[in-house]
């Protein structure tokens, strides 16, 4: 093996030849991971059913709003029947007091009555079972924290088989999912997640629409990876003000 001593201004030269070489380099290397990128969000776009139905308020007009919404996608039994669904949450903490002189449901974290109404019908098209999961502040278990919400657990596990799982750090399981991200991703080409994200069939990323403090108005759809699926985020941006009305989830 030949080796050549490198002095100070060999090395000094190479640097910057290096240097007026990275910007190209990762420029190319931006360009192609977003031409894949748009590949696969292209695809996406063209298979992608919206459905949109009015919903007044919380409690029993949502359980008639989601089954219409699945009708006018043609039903989701071909996408969850026989299979595991997990539910990501949107709590925003473990802080249920009142905001804005409103519940915490109404204003900025899912409703109770909006995750019930949509693991009813879950099981109704043929599901085998749905897991709640959400990453809290807090090492309690999921149940303990939903239960200082005052969601009732028992109404849930009334529903079919339904679980549980607070995924801050490794949850309830043994070891971390290894899990590669599409396309190569933008800085890494792979993520160590807890098992949940993994050990599931269908993900569903229960959104909430709802003014933010540093984001103003924000749709929030956290960006998630299962076997088949990558959930996309959409944000809304406008006026920070008060809504007139209570923020709905979606």
């Amino acid at each position: 093996m030949n080796s050549k001593n490198l002095n100070r201004r060999d090395f000094l030269q190479r640097s910057l030849t290096l240097a007026a070489g990275s910007p190209l380099a990762f420029q190319f290397g931006r360009s192609a991971t977003f031409a894949a990128q748009a590949a696969t969000t292209s695809s996406i776009a063209r298979n992608a059913k919206v459905a949109i139905v009015q919903c007044r308020s919380y409690g029993a007009e949502i359980r008639p709003a989601l089954d219409k919404c699945f009708d006018l996608l043609g039903g989701i039994g071909s996408l969850v029947k026989d299979r595991t669904v997990t539910i990501k949450l949107n709590l925003t903490g473990t802080d249920f007091r009142p905001f804005l002189d409103r519940p915490v449901g109404e204003t900025y974290m899912t409703h109770v009555d909006t995750a019930l109404a949509l693991a009813a019908g879950l099981f109704r098209a043929g599901a085998k079972r749905v897991r709640f999961v959400e990453s809290t502040q807090s090492t309690a278990t999921l149940q303990s924290t939903l239960s200082l919400a005052d969601w009732d657990i028992k109404a849930f596990e009334g529903l079919g088989k339904v679980e549980f799982e607070n995924t801050r750090n490794l949850g309830l399981g043994k070891s971390y999912a290894h899990v590669a991200v599409p396309t190569g991703g933008y800085m890494f080409s792979s993520l160590d997640l807890n098992h949940s994200y993994a050990d599931t069939d269908v993900m569903v990323s229960l959104a909430k629409l709802k003014n933010h403090i540093t984001a103003l108005a924000r749709l929030e759809g956290w960006r998630h990876l299962d076997r088949t699926n990558l959930a996309r985020s959409a944000h809304y941006r406008g006026r920070l003000c008060r809504p007139p009305h209570p923020s709905r989830d979606y």
